[in-house]
């Protein structure tokens, strides 16, 4: 099977590409990524640089790699760039998006598109399911939104999955948990949002879902987050806790004060049960989940993450 990753050196799309390699023998997959800024150069997942805005050479690179199944994890997800050109986020997360479904639609190509939890912005008490109807704040988190709807237009057959990936960055661009734990190694206090909660999910073990999914055949919309609901200030205290930092350093603060210019949306917690019941796979607890995350960052899997980008 041909897999092609779109946003091939991001957070997620790095760890799909690394984790699939490993399937080219054993199940006779070929994995190809897609790049713009930031080179791959590790070979064995086929990279190519394509600027996804050029329609003219993104469908003639298609039609040359010719993906079975193609997974479509590149996206404009600065909220606070996407709010300010808003333009930009509409070009990139609808109008990309909606190009690759057509040609994963006319070519039978299976289509899988990544989107976020933060479609969800009203606050509740009960995490989101998939019938729950969105309330997005944002440019970023209304683009999402079109996107899916334009991915299941044109590509009705696809498969949507909405989550909130955490994890190790292959680019040199600290995700939020390397910025916990690099502030925690130096001693810095950091300020952790007890307002915004969300069901983090790291992108690893995402990688694995996602597997399934296609083994499963799944097509429609999932929440695939993370079994445990908490606040970012909760994630960041248990984050010291697993790499034995002092959680003192980490302060309660309100996401009112950093003056964001997107609105962040306070309760985006993802019910994840349809998936757990149509995958028949365990999501991880939070425990478990740090637990996996510490033993990758502390292993060669982060080495080689981060040797597959030539910066």
């Amino acid at each position: 099977m041909r897999i092609l990753i779109t946003g091939g050196s991001g957070l997620l799309g790095s760890n799909l590409a690394l984790q699939y390699t490993r399937f080219r023998r054993t199940y006779q997959v070929n994995v190809h990524t897609l790049y713009l800024s930031h080179k791959i150069v590790d070979e064995r997942c086929y990279p190519h640089r394509c600027d996804l805005v050029d329609d003219a050479y993104t469908i003639k690179l298609l039609d040359a790699i010719k993906p079975q199944l193609l997974i479509h994890c590149a996206a404009l997800t600065d909220l606070d760039y996407a709010e300010r050109n808003p333009e930009a986020a509409h070009q990139i997360n609808v109008e990309v998006t909606g190009r690759l479904a057509r040609w994963a639609h006319k070519h039978k190509a299976r289509f899988i598109y990544i989107s976020t939890d933060s479609i969800f912005g009203m606050e509740r008490d009960q995490p989101f399911n998939e019938d729950d109807k969105p309330l997005p704040l944002s440019v970023y988190a209304r683009t999402k939104l079109a996107g899916e709807n334009i991915t299941l237009s044109e590509c009705p057959n696809s498969l949507i999955v909405r989550t909130c990936i955490v994890g190790i960055n292959a680019v040199n661009k600290l995700s939020m948990a390397e910025w916990f734990l690099e502030q925690l190694q130096a001693g810095r206090v950091i300020n952790g949002f007890d307002d915004l909660w969300f069901s983090p999910i790291f992108a690893h073990d995402l990688a694995g879902a996602l597997a399934h999914c296609w083994e499963k055949d799944l097509r429609g919309v999932y929440h695939i987050g993370g079994a445990t609901h908490l606040t970012k200030y909760d994630f960041a205290r248990r984050l010291a806790t697993r790499f034995n930092y002092d959680i003192n350093l980490i302060r309660p603060a309100k996401s009112g004060d950093a003056r964001f210019v997107a609105p962040r949306p306070p309760t985006p917690r993802l019910d994840s049960s349809r998936f757990v019941r149509d995958s028949a796979m365990r999501l991880f607890s939070i425990g478990e989940a740090l637990a996996r995350f510490k033993y990758f960052y502390y292993g060669n899997y982060r080495d080689r993450l981060k040797a597959m980008i030539g910066e």
